[in-house]
């Protein structure tokens, strides 16, 4: 599976703002230290509907007074309906190909990083967008190099 066929039917469904916290008092407290940002995936599927949902999580925290801080959770969901040849449909599970898993991810971030960007207007977050990541590297921690993932 490591070239993607013509008949691969990939369509964004829906887009849902799953959760979304911002620590108004956190913010306020806010002395200037790093911000760090952690991204958090998720993956399920539902074969009878040849839909995969991926979740991306973002969690914005700080340290003051020697305490981790959470500023910022915010998490997308983005359902995929997907179907062809490259896509197996088991019993409980979807294997997908390693660049569908990446184009879908890259959707689901995208998603996240608008939604991020809405919350934290108004605030000293709107100075910390969401980080570029490297898809390739983000993929490698979902599956094995070559292997297909089974959701």
């Amino acid at each position: 599976m490591n070239a993607l066929s013509s008949d691969l039917s990939l369509r964004l469904v829906e887009v849902n703002q799953t959760h979304a916290m911002i620590s108004r008092w956190e913010c306020a407290m806010y002395n200037g230290a790093p911000v760090d940002v952690r991204l958090r995936s998720s993956l399920s599927s539902n074969p009878s509907a040849h839909t995969v949902a991926m979740t991306v999580n973002a969690s914005y925290t700080t340290v003051r007074g020697q305490i981790r801080r959470q500023l910022l959770d915010c998490s997308v969901e983005a359902v995929f309906y997907i179907e062809g040849d490259d896509v197996r449909l088991t019993g409980k599970s979807t294997i997908v190909d390693e660049t569908v898993l990446r184009l879908m991810l890259g959707t689901a971030i995208g998603a996240l990083r608008g939604i991020i960007a809405m919350h934290t207007r108004n605030t000293f977050l709107h100075h910390y967008p969401l980080p570029i990541y490297r898809l390739d590297v983000l993929v490698e921690d979902i599956l094995q190099p070559l292997e297909p993932v089974r959701l």
